[in-house]
Formats: structure tokens, sequence, C-alpha cells
């Protein structure tokens, strides 16, 4: 009988031996496993919704606009802009304020990421605005967006009314 404890004391001594060496292992497996499947992407219908709801058929003003460091907000404090939704991803494009109404057009990539403005003879300020913008930051009230362009500092930042 005393052989027979020895013999279960030493096999259970050995399972618990193996297993404290190998918590760690174990631990990090199962930490990165959590990680990976709790990481959400974001998905292209997440960005279609977002832009649907807060950009097309809203009031927009230009909150901040910068052309390669130099303040051009105040070109556009007067004007009010409206995306109007045509077709699945492009549209009209408004630009209103008391006096004066342009119009042009806007189209935006398959993820949603890409926006581009279109105005045709535009006011030399308006010229700023005809080229692909992406989104880098969409949030509300206000929406960051960049030129795509590569070596152009040229944010823009819309504020949803």
């Amino acid at each position: 009988m005393t052989n027979m404890v020895k013999y279960i004391t030493y096999n259970n001594n050995e399972r618990q031996s193996a297993f404290y060496r190998l918590r760690f292992p174990i631990a990090l497996i199962v930490s990165i496993v959590l990680l990976i499947f709790s990481c959400k992407k974001e998905s292209t219908t997440n960005n279609q919704a977002f832009f649907e709801a807060n950009v097309v058929n809203q009031n927009l003003t230009i909150h901040m606009a910068e052309d390669n460091g130099t303040d051009v907000t105040n070109q556009f404090s007067s004007y009010t802009f409206k995306f109007t939704k045509t077709t699945a991803n492009s549209g009209t494009l408004t630009a209103t304020n008391t006096l004066l109404n342009f119009n042009g057009t806007w189209s935006v990539s398959t993820d949603f990421y890409n926006l581009t403005i279109s105005l045709p003879s535009p006011p030399i300020e308006f010229s700023f605005l005809n080229r692909v913008w992406k989104f880098t930051q969409s949030s509300i009230p206000i929406m960051e967006l960049s030129s795509s362009a590569s070596g152009d500092n040229k944010p823009l930042h819309f504020q949803k009314q």
C-alpha cells in the first residue's frame, strides 16, 4: 500500500511539475489568441454607414484647411457644403453662401476611405478642394481629411452642422 501511495504522489508531482513548467507558454498562447480574436477591424460597411449618416445630405462647413502650412480656412468660412448622393458612390456637391452657389461632383472609393471632389471652373480659392482626399479621422462633429497625393501637406476638416 505504501508503494501505491508513493507512486500516486510521484505521478501527481510529475504532472504538477510539467504544468508549472508549461504555464508561461500556455498563458502566452492563450493571450495571443484572445488578442487576435478581440481586435475589431473597421469594415467597409462601417465606413459606408458613417459616410452616409454624417456626410451625405448634411450641411457641412470647413472647420480648418491648410495648404502646405498656410491657413486657408477663411476662404471657405461663409460657405456651407452639401454632398447629395446620386449613385452608390457618387453624387453632386453644392457650396453655397448668401450670394454665391457653386456646383460640382464627388465620388468615394469602394472602401469609403478616399473622397474625390471636383468643382469645374471654380474660383481660384476653390481649386484647393479639387483633389482626392483620404479620411484620416472619421468622427463627429469634425471629419478630418488630407490630400492623398504624396508630399502634400493639405489637411481639410469638415464640421457637421
